[in-house]
C-alpha cells in the first residue's frame, strides 16, 4: 500500500486547495495543481478548455 501515498498525498491536496478556493483565487490553485498544458474536459456547455485560467473562468466562476 504505500506505493500510493505519494499519490494520495497529492490528491488531497489539491482536492483541499479546490474546497478553499474562493472566486478570487481559483484560478491560481487550478494552475499550482496543473501544467502548461492542462487540457479540461466537461460535458456540455462547458466543452474542451485550454489552460487553468480557462477552466476557471468557464466551469468554476459561472
Amino acid at each position: 500500500m504505500s506505493k500510493y501515498q505519494e499519490a494520495k498525498r497529492v490528491v488531497r491536496e489539491y482536492f483541499d486547495a479546490m474546497e478553499n478556493a474562493t472566486h478570487e483565487n481559483v484560478a491560481e490553485v487550478l494552475k499550482a495543481h496543473t501544467s502548461e498544458d492542462y487540457l479540461w474536459r466537461g460535458v456540455y456547455p462547458f466543452r474542451e478548455q485550454e489552460g487553468a485560467e480557462a477552466a476557471a473562468e468557464v466551469f468554476w466562476l459561472l
